[in-house]
């Protein structure tokens, strides 16, 4: 019987790197955007009792910042998981 030499398969050990590297960030994001959703109900019990302690106008103040930190988080979560996946679609 004739035996036909299989190819030698080599492995590019950065490329595999990046691909592992490029899937955990995607993963570590995903969870940060899941999580930056439920957030605002811990800014309101927090804000409540920081108002307790420091009044309305403190507590109003910390709560719309981390608002703003959380919807930063969900925007850039988004576009670099839009950004992921336009790159697996192309190929790359």
């Amino acid at each position: 019987m004739l035996e036909v030499e299989s190819p030698t398969l080599e492995l590019d050990e950065s490329l595999i790197d990046d691909k592992v590297r490029s899937e955990l960030a995607r993963v570590f994001i995903e969870r940060i955007v899941d999580s930056a959703y439920v957030a605002p109900l811990g800014i309101l019990l927090l804000a409540w009792l920081i108002s307790m302690v420091s009044g309305w106008t403190t507590a109003l103040l910390w709560a719309s910042v981390m608002v703003v930190i959380e919807l930063l988080i969900i925007v850039l979560g988004h576009y670099f998981n839009q950004t992921l996946a336009a790159e697996r679609d192309a190929g790359l």
